[in-house]
């Protein structure tokens, strides 16, 4: 049905993308359209090799729980992720444990750096600087 309030299903891509993303980066974007206001949920795959690709998009009317579990629950049957790193929302970690998935959760770096103090940003800079260099190497699992 045209008309009345907005039909996401109308304009939305399909998208289709190849490739192992087990990271996952998933992140909202408040919009305004016609009639009102909505959320662009997003979820982009990352390979191994630093490859990104948009995997979904969902309009949701806020970043709640259902609007959370309904992408992450899309992208998972189509890929199989083991990490998502996001930003700090509550809504997330509900729909992640909702819908029983084993994924890490991390938050994301630019949100961290938005909320800490100038000194704390400052050391956080140089420690991704450092890391980035080969400065500091990341600790194998156990029985690695």
């Amino acid at each position: 049905m045209l008309g009345g309030r907005l039909n996401a299903k109308l304009w939305m891509p399909q998208i289709e993308a190849s490739g192992d993303f087990k990271y996952v980066i998933v992140d909202g974007k408040y919009v305004k359209f016609k009639g009102g206001r909505g959320v662009l949920l997003s979820a982009i795959g990352v390979t191994e090799e630093g490859k990104r690709v948009v995997l979904e998009i969902t309009l949701s009317m806020e970043e709640d729980v259902m609007g959370y579990w309904r992408l992450l629950v899309g992208v998972w049957k189509k890929y199989g992720f083991v990490l998502v790193v996001a930003d700090g929302t509550k809504a997330l970690d509900r729909a992640i444990s909702l819908a029983g998935l084993q994924v890490g959760r991390q938050g994301c770096l630019v949100h961290l750096k938005r909320n800490v103090t100038k000194e704390e940003r400052e050391a956080l800079n140089a420690i991704i600087s450092s890391a980035e260099s080969g400065g500091i190497k990341p600790r194998l699992a156990r029985g690695s």
